[in-house]
């Protein structure tokens, strides 16, 4: 589909689905093999700051042991081509303040309808418990994989205590390329919450997290020559095999901590995808373009998932709200949920390649839970870049059971029932409605697809 034809809004509405993200960061990674280093241009000063400043003198921290950070500060600002603008704090921190710390940063920045949102649409589509508890299912995730972190609101970089040796080194690095990010691009904007905002905040989210993975590995292997005096390599002399299959193992990880498979997908992702995207600039342009995903970030993760659409700029359709039928709906939280977020939703009943096959194609969409009382439910309005991506994903939708033409629906009991129907390069979804009887609207397969096809017929021209 052009830029041009992405453009154009469509005037059907859509219920808005979330899934949000915490730019919370572990050094962690494949190990990566060597060859040589290509030249380096001249490094890209950092534009005067004065918050950095600020923060630094004025900005209490947490609990802990400070820490110099100059000599691995002075290495990733030689690997990363970035100056820094002011001096970054970092503190040794123990593991019960650092995840108090998260809670904190968490309340502050993750309004409770959007968590309250995000686990009903993700409740409503199948793919966690109803007792499902977003911020505390991350939070204990995050316990068990954090190393460290940087904050861009403290300017400060923390690491937990028990850090040594290759980890504290490759966390450090890390961590240390948000803060140039951060003094250089401001990440807090970055970061800010906002309504129907998912698709493009991940996107964010995978800019900043590949780069720091990328500068990461170089800055490993710029120690690793000083300290044997071996030729000098760089991240992009790992084979992608390598990195997919590094970080396909911890997303696939079956644990007993009762985190839902895409919940874990959904926090490796930034760096997966993101690594991908900055090595595909790397090559191309060099670290100059690279800055330029910071200085004109992208409008989608499809630009992160498809680089040359990133280089064309091609703009996301944009999609209206669907309420669903009856009165007294209330919504509780609309989204813009990406291309990113759809594979991992359809990485739940297809293998990962062919979820990705799946999920190509995205042009733009909608999601949103609304409530009425007890009752939930929830709409999609997916527009996609032709037909036969829209009959992808509908066959994903059934997850390969059936070939279900135009429509497809499933009775999931108290779930209610999961209705999919296309129109051309239009999908709408309808999930629900659960709780008390839905009086008034769609809750019986045939119900739900009377209701889709005529809000299809009604709104696609």
């Amino acid at each position: 589909m052009s830029s041009g034809s992405k453009a154009r809004r469509h005037r059907l509405r859509s219920l808005g689905l979330v899934l949000g993200s915490v730019l919370a960061v572990a050094g962690c990674g494949p190990k990566p093999e060597s060859t040589k280093s290509p030249e380096r241009p001249q490094a890209h000063a950092a534009p005067a700051r004065p918050a950095a400043a600020e923060k630094t003198d004025a900005a209490p921290l947490p609990p802990g042991t400070p820490v110099s950070l100059d000599s691995e500060l002075r290495r990733v600002q030689e690997v990363r081509e970035l100056t820094a603008g002011a001096p970054v704090r970092g503190l040794r921190i123990a593991e019960a303040d650092l995840l108090e710390h998260l809670k904190g940063s968490f309340a502050r920045e993750v309004p409770p309808h959007a968590l309250a949102g995000t686990e009903e649409m993700l409740r409503l589509l199948g793919v966690v418990p109803l007792d499902f508890d977003y911020e505390g299912t991350v939070l204990g995730l995050l316990k068990q994989q954090l190393a460290g972190l940087y904050d861009p609101r403290l300017n400060a970089l923390f690491i937990r205590d028990h850090l040594e040796g290759a980890e504290l080194e490759a966390t450090l690095y890390h961590e240390l390329v948000h803060a140039l990010q951060d003094q250089t691009y401001h990440l807090d904007d970055f970061s800010a919450w906002k309504e129907d905002g998912t698709d493009r905040s991940s996107a964010l989210s995978a800019v900043a997290e590949g780069d720091a993975m990328s500068a990461m590995y170089d800055s490993l292997f710029s120690l690793a020559a000083e300290q044997t005096g071996g030729a000098k390599r760089t991240a992009l002399d790992l084979p992608t095999a390598q990195i997919l299959v590094g970080f396909d193992a911890a997303a696939d990880v079956a644990g007993d901590d009762g985190v839902p498979p895409i919940v874990r997908r959904s926090l490796i992702a930034p760096y997966r995808d993101g690594l991908l995207f900055v090595h595909a600039l790397r090559r191309q342009g060099g670290w100059k373009l690279v800055n330029s995903a910071f200085e004109k970030p992208p409008a989608s993760t499809e630009q992160v998932l498809h680089v040359e659409r990133f280089l064309a700029r091609e703009a996301p359709v944009l999609v209206d709200v669907v309420p669903p039928a009856g009165s007294g709906w209330q919504k509780v939280l609309s989204d813009v949920w990406g291309e990113q977020s759809v594979r991992l939703l359809f990485e739940e009943w297809q293998p990962r390649p062919e979820a990705a096959t799946s999920a190509g194609g995205w042009g733009g969409d909608r999601i949103a839970v609304f409530s009425r009382g007890q009752e939930r439910i929830l709409t999609w309005h997916l527009v996609l870049d032709d037909e036969a991506a829209a009959a992808r994903y509908l066959r994903a939708f059934a997850h390969d059971k059936a070939k279900p033409g135009d429509a497809y629906c499933t009775d999931r009991g108290a779930l209610g029932p999961l209705v999919v129907v296309r129109r051309g390069a239009h999908l709408l979804a309808l999930a629900g409605p659960r709780g008390a009887a839905a009086k008034g609207a769609p809750g019986r397969c045939d119900e739900g697809l009377a209701w889709a096809r005529a809000e299809l017929a009604t709104s696609v021209r």
